[in-house]
């Protein structure tokens, strides 16, 4: 390769480096461990200046929380869980 050619591939390079400056995306082989409504909504919020949408999908759930707080939890909101004995 002579010198011409090296010069061209590394200023393509440099080109690329700097677009991506103000890049806040996340990663695309790590997407967001995100597991409530009002956080996966709050992140899609925040836009990328360079990008727009910071990510496509969230990270699967791996594990979840079995006794949820109440307030957090829509079987109880709903009264399926309630204590509802006629005594």
């Amino acid at each position: 390769m002579d010198l011409r050619a090296r010069l061209k591939r590394l200023e393509k390079l440099d080109d690329r480096a700097t677009a991506e400056v103000g890049c806040i995306c996340f990663p695309t082989d790590e997407p967001p461990d995100l597991q409530l409504k009002a956080e996966v909504e709050s992140a899609r919020s925040v836009l990328c200046p360079l990008h727009g949408e910071r990510f496509a999908k969230v990270a699967p759930a791996i594990w979840r929380v079995i006794d949820l707080p109440a307030h957090l939890n829509k079987q109880v909101g709903s009264g399926i869980l309630r204590n509802t004995s006629g005594q």
